[in-house]
């Protein structure tokens, strides 16, 4: 659950590039370092978040970012519990890998 000072280190630091799928930091919090999420691009955002928690998480404007850059949001308060196997193929407590489109 790295801040935006870290997520600017990693992003100042690092060549990291787009990839297929992001684990969404601070549970989708609004303290997300824009310039990271739009290089890493995903296809895919995860976002671990509690059901009405008291925090407003996952913020509507991270939310915003990700739709923008085009990256589809599953998130465990609305996806229920979320798996990756190591091919790649996603599935959700309400959903199988072949129901999810990719983009």
């Amino acid at each position: 659950d790295i801040e935006p000072p870290v997520q600017e280190q990693i992003y100042l630091n690092q060549k990291i590039g787009r990839v297929d799928i992001l684990k969404v930091a601070h549970h989708g919090s609004a303290y997300q370092f824009e310039p990271l999420l739009r290089e890493v691009a995903p296809k895919i955002a995860l976002i671990s978040v509690g059901a009405n928690n008291n925090y407003g998480h996952p913020s509507p404007k991270t939310l915003a970012l990700l739709e923008s850059i085009g990256a589809k949001v599953m998130r465990t308060d609305i996806d229920g519990a979320i798996s990756i196997d190591p091919s790649l193929s996603i599935r959700t407590a309400k959903s199988k890998w072949w129901e999810i489109n990719w983009g």
